[in-house]
C-alpha cells in the first residue's frame, strides 16, 4: 500500500508537472502570446545579470573592471598617469589633466575613490607641488619651475612675470577731485613740469629772483669796463627815480639846527627800480594765476534726483584674469576648458583667450547706455567630464579625458568713463585664498562687488556739464577654496608603493570654479562743482595790496642801509671800528 501511495502521489506531481508547463497553456507553455500579451515561461529567452561582488558597477560578467581598458578578456590596467572610472571594454583609459600627474598603475578615479569594502583607493591623479608644474596630459611627474620663475599649486605653467601668491588687495585709480589737480607746466631745459599752484608760484619767484640777482651780478662785475660819462647819466636817471626822496634818514646838526633834507640818491633810485620791477613780476604772476588758477572746487553727497541731471549713460569695461587656471596650458585654451560667461542688464562684447596660464575675460560696452538696475557678470569654469560612449555595435567604450579646474587667485579691474578731462575713473583689485598652500576650487562662487556713483559734473569756469557713474569699490565674499595640505595616506593597488595626497580632488569638492561681480547702483549722488575762487573787484584789493607791501618793504631795506651807511652811532659801525681799532 506504501508503494502503491507513493506511487500515485508521483503520477500525481508529474501530471501537474505535465499540466502546468505543457505548450497547450496559453499562460505557461504555449508558444503563442496569451491574452496578455505573453510569452509561455518555456518559449520566453532569459537573461540574467550577472553582479560582481568587488565591484557592483560592473554589470557584465565578461568586461573589464573599472582602473582597467581593452577588451575582455584581454584587460590591462591602466598606465601611471590614467585611470578608468567606468567598467566596461575600454579604447582607452583617461589620461591625467595638465597640472596633475599620476604614479598609480590601475587607478579607478581621478582623485579620491571607495572601494566596494569602504576602503579609500589611491587617487589616479596627484596635484603638483608648489614649484612644480606640469603641462602635458598624462604626466608622470611634474618638472620644477626654473629659477625666477613661480609655480603655485596644481600649475600647469608658470605664472606670468614671476607673480607670487597674491593678497587680497583694491586699488583706486581716482581721488576727489580738488584744487591742486588743476595743474599748470613749466617747461625748464627742454622737459615739461607738472606742478600744482603753489609750486607754480614758489617756482616761478625763485626764478624771478634768480635772474634779478644774476643781473645784479653782472652789472657789479662789469663796473670798471663802463665809460665814466655813462656812469653818469645812470646815477642821475636814477637820482630823478627816487621817489624815497622825502623818505631818507638824515643824520648830523644840533638841536637848534634845522636838518636838511636828501634830494634824491642813486640807492633810492636803485631801490624805486627794483621795487618797480619785483611788483610788476609778481602781480603778473598773481594775474596769471588768476586767470588759471583761480579755482574752488566741492565735492558732496546729496540725494539721487534723476529729474534734475536727466539719465546718466553707462560705459564699463571689466579685465578679468584668473590666474594659475589649470584649462590654460601657456597660450593655449585646452579642451573642455571654456568658461562661461554670463552678463546681465547691459550690452556689450565679450572675449577671453589665455596668456601665459592665465585666462583673460574682457568684456566693453560697444556704446554707453542708460542703466534701470545695476549690471551683473558670472564667470563659470566647470569643465563637463562627460560619460564614455559605448558603440552600440562593438559595445567597447570611448572615453574622453577631463580638466581639473583651480585658480590660484583672480585679479580684476573694472572701468567707467571719464566724469571730467583726465579722470582715470577705475578700480582694480585681486582676490585670493587666505594662504599660499590654497586655491579656488568648489561650488561657493567668489564675488566682488562694485558700487556705481552717480556723478554730476559742473564747471562754471569752462561751462561744462557731465554725469556719469564713479566706480567705488565695496565688498568682496571669498568662495571654496581647497588646501593642497598632504594629510591623508592611500595604498596602492599594486601594494608597490603608498601615497599621501590632499582632498582637493574628493568625491565632495566640486570640479568647479565660479566669480561674480556684481556692480549695483548707489542711492546717493555725488556732487563735483568748480567755479571761480574770486572776483575781479577781490583782485583789485589783491594787487592793490601787493604793490603797498612791496614799496613797503623797499623803504625798510632803505632806512635799513642808511642807518648803517650814515650813523655814526649804529652799533654795527661801532663794531666795525672797534675792529679796525684791534
Amino acid at each position: 500500500m506504501l508503494c502503491v501511495g507513493m506511487r500515485n502521489w508521483f503520477i500525481i506531481f508529474v501530471f501537474f508537472i505535465i499540466e502546468l508547463f505543457s505548450p497547450d497553456d496559453p499562460d505557461f507553455g504555449s508558444s503563442d502570446v496569451n491574452q496578455d500579451g505573453q510569452k509561455g515561461l518555456f518559449d520566453r529567452t532569459t537573461q540574467t545579470t550577472f553582479i560582481s561582488l568587488d565591484d557592483p558597477d560592473d554589470a557584465y560578467s565578461n568586461a573589464c573592471q573599472k582602473g582597467e581598458y581593452g577588451i575582455y578578456p584581454s584587460c590591462t590596467s591602466c598606465p601611471k598617469g590614467s585611470y578608468a572610472d567606468e567598467a566596461g571594454d575600454k579604447h582607452s583609459c583617461r589620461l591625467c589633466p595638465p597640472g596633475t600627474y599620476g604614479i598609480v598603475v590601475g587607478a579607478q578615479a581621478m582623485g579620491i575613490s571607495t572601494d566596494t569594502d569602504g576602503s579609500l583607493l589611491a587617487p589616479g591623479c596627484l596635484p603638483c607641488a608648489d614649484g612644480e608644474a606640469s603641462a602635458a596630459w598624462g604626466a608622470t611627474a611634474c618638472a620644477a619651475c626654473a629659477d625666477g620663475e613661480v609655480c603655485g599649486p596644481l600649475a600647469a605653467t608658470a605664472a606670468r612675470g614671476g607673480v607670487k601668491h597674491a593678497e587680497n588687495k583694491v586699488t583706486h585709480a581716482w581721488e576727489l577731485l580738488t584744487t591742486d589737480d588743476f595743474i599748470g607746466r613749466l617747461d625748464i631745459a627742454g622737459k615739461t613740469y607738472r606742478v600744482n599752484i603753489e609750486y607754480f608760484q614758489v617756482i616761478c619767484l625763485a626764478i624771478m629772483f634768480t635772474g634779478f640777482g644774476l643781473l645784479g651780478v653782472v652789472a657789479y662785475s662789469l663796473k670798471h669796463r663802463i665809460p665814466a660819462s655813462f656812469k653818469t647819466k645812470i646815477k642821475n636817471q636814477l637820482k630823478k627815480l627816487d621817489k624815497f626822496a622825502t623818505d631818507h634818514m638824515a643824520f648830523g646838526g644840533g638841536e637848534d639846527e634845522e636838518e636838511q633834507l636828501p634830494e634824491g640818491s642813486v640807492f633810492g633810485g636803485f631801490l624805486t627800480f627794483s621795487a618797480i620791477l619785483v611788483a610788476v613780476l609778481i602781480c603778473g604772476l598773481y594775474i596769471y594765476t588768476y586767470f588759471y588758477f583761480n579755482v574752488d572746487v566741492f565735492n558732496s553727497f546729496v540725494p539721487s534726483d534723476q529729474d534734475f541731471y536727466g539719465p546718466i549713460e553707462c560705459g564699463l569695461t571689466v579685465k578679468l584674469q584668473f590666474h594659475g587656471y589649470s584649462g590654460c596650458v601657456g597660450d593655449a585654451l585646452q579642451s573642455g576648458g571654456s568658461p562661461v560667461v554670463e552678463v546681465s542688464q547691459i550690452n556689450g562684447e565679450t572675449s577671453y583667450n589665455c596668456n601665459q596660464g592665465s585666462l583673460e575675460v574682457n568684456f566693453n560696452t560697444s556704446q554707453p547706455q542708460t542703466l534701470t538696475q545695476g549690471p551683473s557678470f558670472m564667470v563659470e569654469l566647470n569643465p563637463d567630464c562627460p560619460s564614455c560612449v559605448e558603440n552600440t555595435t562593438t559595445g567597447v567604450k570611448s572615453c574622453e579625458d577631463c580638466l581639473v579646474t583651480s585658480v590660484s587667485y583672480i585679479e580684476w579691474e573694472i572701468s567707467g568713463l571719464a566724469i571730467f578731462e583726465g579722470d582715470d575713473n577705475s578700480v582694480s583689485g585681486q582676490t585670493a585664498p587666505y594662504k599660499t598652500d590654497e586655491v579656488l576650487r568648489g561650488s561657493d562662487s567668489t564675488s566682488v562687488e562694485i558700487t556705481l556713483i552717480p556723478t554730476y559734473y559742473k564747471n562754471d569756469i569752462d561751462s561744462i556739464e557731465n554725469t556719469g557713474y564713479r566706480v567705488q569699490f565695496s565688498d568682496y565674499d571669498l568662495g571654496d577654496s581647497t588646501s593642497f595640505l598632504l594629510n591623508t595616506t592611500h595604498a596602492s593597488r599594486d601594494n608597490e608603493t603608498s601615497l599621501i595626497d590632499s582632498e582637493f580632488v574628493g568625491e565632495d569638492v566640486e570640479n568647479k570654479v565660479e566669480f561674480k561681480l556684481q556692480l549695483p547702483l548707489f542711492s546717493l549722488r555725488l556732487d563735483i562743482w568748480v567755479t571761480n575762487r574770486v572776483s575781479w573787484l577781490d583782485n583789485y584789493g589783491i594787487i592793490g595790496g601787493l604793490i603797498a607791501l612791496i614799496f613797503a618793504l623797499a623803504l625798510s631795506v632803505m632806512h635799513k642801509f642808511e642807518s648803517l651807511w650814515y650813523n655814526p652811532d649804529h652799533p654795527s659801525r661801532k663794531a666795525l671800528r672797534r675792529a679796525q681799532t684791534a
